[in-house]
């Protein structure tokens, strides 16, 4: 009874076959798993900004006072520091008193301190810090908005021609896994009650 087998050609060519499939299989599986992390941090960071932008926008609306005003000599500035209603969705510009004396006003403040962060004086009756001031601050975080992770760098700036009570922020984020993932959003912040300009 003769037996028949693969000859060792035969096998070779199997096997070089199946390498080059399996190969395959596994280099679209690689891009595959790559887009969806890229996909899914591009979300992550476009998430974040928007939220942060929504914060900044809620806040500066019905805020009372800005410390210190924007200057036309120094229109841009990585923070912003404002006097405004400690729940955003009861205003009341009439009443300037802080939450520390019995008021519904409290101090905020927006800076870049590895994440962006979103500050808040605790007993809402402290006195702002200077701009550029870190020492001796009564901040503390209130909220994180932007991760560290996707190096957010914020600027609020004032553009000359613009009306007195209307700022500019700019938010550009970088991707933490892939750091070619970039996202900036531009906005407009309108204030209602004050002007932000010398």
């Amino acid at each position: 009874m003769s037996r028949k087998s693969f000859t060792m050609l035969e096998t070779m060519i199997v096997l070089v076959i199946t390498s080059v499939i399996l190969g395959g299989i596994t280099a679209f599986s690689l891009f595959f798993i790559t887009r969806v992390r890229a996909n899914l941090e591009r979300s992550n960071m476009y998430n974040q900004v928007m939220f942060a932008l929504e914060d900044v926008k809620s806040r500066c609306l019905s805020s009372v006072s800005v410390n210190p005003l924007f200057e036309l000599s120094s229109p841009d500035r990585d923070q912003l520091e404002i006097l405004g209603e400690n729940n955003i969705y009861q205003i009341s510009p009439e009443d300037i008193t802080l939450v520390g004396s019995g008021g519904s006003k409290a101090w905020y403040r927006y800076r870049v301190d590895g994440d962006f962060v979103l500050e808040r004086s605790p007993s809402g009756s402290l006195l702002p810090v200077a701009a550029g001031s870190d020492g001796g601050n009564a901040y503390v975080v209130d909220e994180v908005l932007i991760d560290e992770r996707f190096n957010p760098q914020v600027r609020f700036f004032y553009t000359a021609g613009d009306p007195p009570n209307f700022l500019g922020v700019a938010i550009t984020v970088t991707g933490d896994n892939n750091p070619e993932i970039t996202f900036t959003s531009r906005e407009g912040l309108r204030f209602w009650f004050i002007n932000v300009v010398e």
